[in-house]
């Protein structure tokens, strides 16, 4: 059985990964502008794992904080297991 984390915590976001392994999702704060107006969002960058190794993906998403994320995150049945590492987390130390 893998024991591997399916969640980390980073500097600037999550870094989550599916219950199979192949996919990873990196969620990150970055800094958006509408007009002249700064906002500070939470960005996705989406990556599949081949015979390469992890291949970048076009997809990606914007969110406005990182709990809107997790509660995306809780509706993907392949990233359950990560969506409970980090829902536990925050129950923890609510940090989310």
């Amino acid at each position: 059985m893998n024991t591997e984390p399916k969640a980390l915590e980073t500097k600037d976001g999550y870094e989550v990964y599916s219950n199979d392994g192949k996919l990873k999702i990196i969620l990150r704060k970055t800094t958006s502008y509408i007009g002249a107006m700064e906002q500070e969002i939470y960005s996705t960058v989406f990556y599949i794992k081949d015979g390469k190794g992890w291949q970048h993906t076009i997809s990606a998403h914007s969110y406005r904080s990182k709990k809107e994320f997790l509660d995306t995150l809780c509706d993907i049945e392949e990233f359950s297991l990560a969506a409970k590492e980090l829902t536990d987390r925050a129950s923890d130390d609510n940090d989310v």
